[in-house]
């Protein structure tokens, strides 16, 4: 063991060396980002009702189906026997106002609150998301922190995101803005400096209590930094890497943290090089009837190389969150992909990103983890039932994935 704690230590601070000389500080200035389309859906809010109940059955909605692309009326129909007598064309012709109200009115003032049920989940929504920064200390915020507001007058559910072991969640831009778009507040704490140095960082279990901390500053002071409305319930929590393991041991603690759990191909690790620290899986997983994912990769445990371990070992992934969880849970996997597939292309982050083996795209990977996000908190914070079912639709996921529940 002593062996394998040494060989953990001296992979880590090898990966860690590039990442003194990476771009560690991206701009953090607020940036608007719009996610629809030229024709968005006409912004009629879904019924936010109660989180769903632990015994609903399921597979009862349509699957996720995107608008159509033209709404207006069909061209060219021929009007039978037009020239029989006079009149007979202009009183079968339909006014000339009709095709425009029959066609979705692109120009429309968006009216705020969730889309439809329609709107595909694996596409940006759409609401225009806003990027800011709160440091430390600002607002009587607890940590840095990113947060992503959609551009709406409704009141809005938070997500709270927790990013993986050394990571900044600078890098998790795209996948975060692609939530926001469909509604959610989505707040992303910074829960230690991104060094690249694996020695001195807080323990998952710190990172927990910091994170209740987090949770605690959204009730009492999230409002005052975001122009967006917050609907006050509960949040939904995920997390990706060791960040999944820190949202296990929040709800393990206490149930009633959050409406839905989500863990990004998590790991249940010891604590780095020097290892040490208890394991979530060890604990009661029972959350109540809160729904949870669980989404895996097939490379996250494939080691890089001969000199590298796994990112996502077998025994501590995603496969025993799943089954240790209890239900209702979903288990996605991106069959093709690796663990750091969810990160902006244009992540600065060395041999952060290089350590794990990976798959052909990152997109297609921040578009599933991001539209899976989205079904679960639409269905667990929004009300809206039958977004669940697109959680077990594996054919619509724009990678190859395999899908289970219980």
């Amino acid at each position: 063991m002593a062996m394998r704690h040494l060989h953990l230590l001296t992979t880590a601070l090898l990966a860690a060396l590039p990442l003194l000389a990476c771009d560690d500080d991206p701009a953090t200035t607020a940036d608007a980002f719009v996610g629809a389309a030229d024709a968005r859906p006409d912004g009629a809010q879904a019924d936010r009702g109660p989180a769903p109940d632990a015994d609903r059955p399921d597979g009862s909605a349509p699957a996720d189906a995107a608008p159509p692309a033209d709404g207006g009326p069909v061209a060219d129909q021929a009007l039978p026997d037009a020239e029989a007598a006079d009149g007979a064309l202009d009183a079968a012709e339909p006014d000339a106002a009709a095709p425009d109200a029959a066609a979705p009115d692109a120009a429309a003032p968006d009216q705020g609150g969730p889309p439809p049920p329609a709107t595909p989940i694996y596409d940006p929504g759409p609401l225009a998301v806003t990027q800011q920064r709160v440091e430390a200390g600002e607002a009587g915020a607890p940590v840095a922190a990113e947060i992503f507001s959609p551009d709406t007058d409704a009141p809005s559910p938070v997500v709270l995101f927790q990013h993986g072991f050394l990571m900044d969640v600078r890098w998790h831009r795209d996948l975060l803005t692609h939530v926001a778009s469909h509604g959610f507040v989505v707040v992303a704490p910074q829960m230690y400096a991104a060094d690249g140095l694996p020695i001195g960082k807080p323990t998952a279990a710190q990172e927990a209590a910091d994170a209740a901390q987090v949770l605690g500053w959204i009730d009492d002071g999230l409002a005052a930094v975001i122009d967006t409305p917050l609907d006050g319930a509960a949040p939904g929590i995920a997390g990706h890497s060791r960040g999944g393991k820190v949202t296990w041991l929040m709800m393990a603690q206490n149930a009633n943290r959050a409406r839905a759990i989500a863990g990004i191909d998590p790991v249940d690790g010891q604590g780095g090089p020097l290892g040490g620290e208890a394991r979530v899986l060890d604990n009661n997983l029972d959350f109540g009837g809160v729904p949870a994912l669980v989404l895996g990769t097939g490379l996250g445990s494939m080691p890089l190389n001969l000199f590298s371990p796994a990112c996502a070992p077998e025994g501590d992934a995603h496969v025993r969150f799943y089954t240790r969880t209890s239900s209702p849970v979903w288990h996605g996997v991106a069959t093709a992909h690796g663990h750091n597939d969810l990160l902006d292309d244009d992540a600065m982050c060395g041999l952060v990103c290089l350590a794990c083996a990976a798959g052909p795209d990152r997109a297609s990977m921040r578009r599933y983890v991001a539209g899976q996000l989205v079904a679960l908190f639409r269905g667990a914070l929004m009300g809206d039932d039958a977004a669940f079912a697109l959680l077990e639709d594996a054919d619509a996921a724009p990678l190859p994935a395999t899908v289970e529940r219980r």
